[in-house]
């Protein structure tokens, strides 16, 4: 297979589709964090919906928040130029292309999710 071309010969550092890939699933980890916990304390202080939403669904934040630190951990390690975070991507990704084609997720949890499998498929031969 043939190598990438290097756009930070002089630097070392990682191409800039490197960075944004990170960038990417850093940014995505932060606010699926920022999200949960601001809906959770939000059903908390007193939103009847969201606090009947988080008693029929008790589990539902934790895995919203397993998710995000998965991103940030993928965010972390792609920046490194790590192939196994690549994977964890992927699979983290999968997920919610997954249950948005077999009708639990929205559309837009599909569109982020392909988004993301796009970014790493893109990077995949920088990856060491």
């Amino acid at each position: 297979m043939a190598r990438a071309i290097d756009f930070a010969p002089i630097s070392g550092q990682p191409s800039l589709r490197l960075r944004l890939a990170s960038g990417y699933f850093t940014l995505t980890g932060v606010v699926s964090l920022a999200l949960t916990a601001l809906a959770v304390g939000w059903a908390l202080s007193g939103n009847a919906e969201l606090r009947t939403a988080l008693r029929t669904h008790p589990l539902r934040p934790l895995g919203n928040a397993l998710f995000a630190v998965g991103f940030l951990v993928a965010g972390h390690y792609l920046g490194k130029g790590s192939r196994r975070a690549a994977i964890v991507a992927v699979t983290v990704f999968c997920v919610p292309v997954l249950t948005a084609l077999f009708g639990e997720a929205t559309l837009g949890n599909a569109v982020i999710g392909g988004i993301g499998i796009l970014i790493i498929f893109s990077i995949r031969d920088e990856l060491t």
